[in-house]
Parts: structure tokens; sequence; C-alpha cells
């Protein structure tokens, strides 16, 4: 049965690897950058007076009393021309403190009264028309309220979405960021494994007393090149050759190569 091999990152790598995530991590549980609802909610406060102000005209008879005063003091002067004329009129006709004095002046009231109620009716129409309107206006500006605070309620949830799914992604990065540092350590090990089981225990001793490391060793397995390795060994094994040639090969046979 093959032997399955499992390599483990040290403590100091996997820190290492999963450092900016905790950093990260630990601000955002903290509630480092998470939205506040009320930095999305709109100022209503201008439209809550405006609307109050609305409503308490509405509630009002302005309207009704600035029609009235004028067609008030038209039908008083009126009334009172009336009244002087019947007093003339009995007067010159030698009738004043009659009946028909009496009557006159009654018909006259009526009509003063009449004038009146005429003027209040229309007063009052105007103050219903004025109060519909502002009613409308003010039932406009509730719906516009209402439309910018659900706005600023929808802005928050996508907010408060987009900052949850920030934390997963996150959490998630600095597992994988863990991961990532024992399955390197376990690629490297294993492309050291290869590139050392092309070489005999000789010559990977003989390769370190020339300065090459274990990690240049081990990335002569991923070139795979045999043909390499075969000059490799025929120069180590050359006697005709100084120490100082044979380091001197070496470091241009692995600059040939990409391993540094």
């Amino acid at each position: 049965m093959e032997e399955i091999t499992v390599y483990y990152a040290t403590p100091w790598q996997l820190l290492a690897a999963a450092a900016p995530y905790a950093i990260k991590g630990v601000g955002q549980l903290l509630g480092v950058g998470k939205p506040k609802k009320e930095d999305y909610m709109p100022d209503t406060s201008y439209m809550d007076k405006y609307i109050a102000n609305i409503r308490s005209r509405q509630a009002g008879r302005d309207v009704y009393h600035q029609a009235m005063q004028p067609a008030l003091r038209t039908i008083g002067q009126q009334g009172r021309k009336m009244q002087r004329q019947v007093g003339y009129g009995v007067e010159k006709a030698g009738l004043t403190g009659s009946g028909i004095e009496a009557q006159q002046r009654l018909s006259a009231g009526k009509a003063t009264l009449g004038a009146m109620q005429e003027a209040s009716e229309k007063a009052t129409a105007a103050q219903i028309s004025e109060s519909r309107r502002l009613g409308t206006e003010a039932d406009k500006m509730t719906m516009q309220k209402e439309g910018a605070i659900a706005q600023g309620e929808k802005a928050f949830d996508r907010a408060e979405t987009a900052f949850g799914q920030e934390k997963m992604s996150t959490l998630l990065g600095g597992v994988g960021a863990v991961a990532g540092a024992g399955i390197q350590m376990g690629a490297a090990a294993e492309a050291a494994k290869f590139g050392t089981s092309f070489l005999s225990p000789e010559v990977t001793k003989r390769l370190k007393g020339f300065g090459i490391t274990s990690e240049q060793i081990g990335k002569l397995g991923e070139k795979r090149f045999n043909l390499e390795f075969s000059n490799l060994e025929e120069i180590l094994a050359n006697e005709d050759y100084s120490e100082e040639f044979k380091k001197a090969e070496l470091e241009d046979f692995f600059n040939s190569l990409g391993v540094r």
C-alpha cells in the first residue's frame, strides 16, 4: 500500500497567513465599518414642519374670514344707505313713524341679511376649496416623506447585506489563506522529495556542500529534465574539475533552469 505523507504548516506560518484576515475580521466583529441606519435615513424634519403648517391652515378659517371682511364692509355700507334713503322718503312724504316706514325699514333689513347670507355661503365655499387644496398638498408631501424613508431603509438594508457578505468573505479568505499555507508547504515538500529522488544521496550531499539549498534541489524535480540531471552528475563525478570550477558550473546549471 502506498504511504501517504501529511505535511503540517507551522503555527507561525498559519498565523502569518491568517493575520490580515484576522485583523480585518476582528474590526468587523467589533462593528468597525458596520452601517448605521441613521446615516441612511433622510432628514424629514422640514417635511414634518411643512405638513404640520399645512394641516393647521387646513383646519383654520382664514380664507373664510378674508373673504367675509370686505363683503361685510360693503354690505354694511349698503344697508346704512338703504336705511337713510327710507328715512328721507318717509320724512318727505310725512309718513315718519307710520307703519309704512316700519315696513320699508324691515324690507331694507331683510335685503341686508340676505346679502350677508349670500356672502357667507361664498366665503364658506372658498374655505372648503382651499381646505381641499391644502389637504391634497399635505397628502402629497406625506407621500414624498414616506418614499424618502422607504428609500433610506432600502439603502440601509443593502449596506447591511453587503457588510455581512464582506464579513463572510473575510472569514472564508482567512480559512483559505491558512489552508493555502499548509498546501503550499506540502507542495514544496513533495517537490523537494521528487527532486531528490532523481539524485543519489551522495550527489544530494555534495550539492549541499556547494551551497545548493534543499529548496533549489526540490525545484529540480519540477523541471524533470533527465538529461540535465545526467550532466549534473557528470560534472560532480569529473575529478579533472576543481572545486571552484564545479561550483561555478553548478551555479550556471541552476541559473539555466531558472532555479534561484
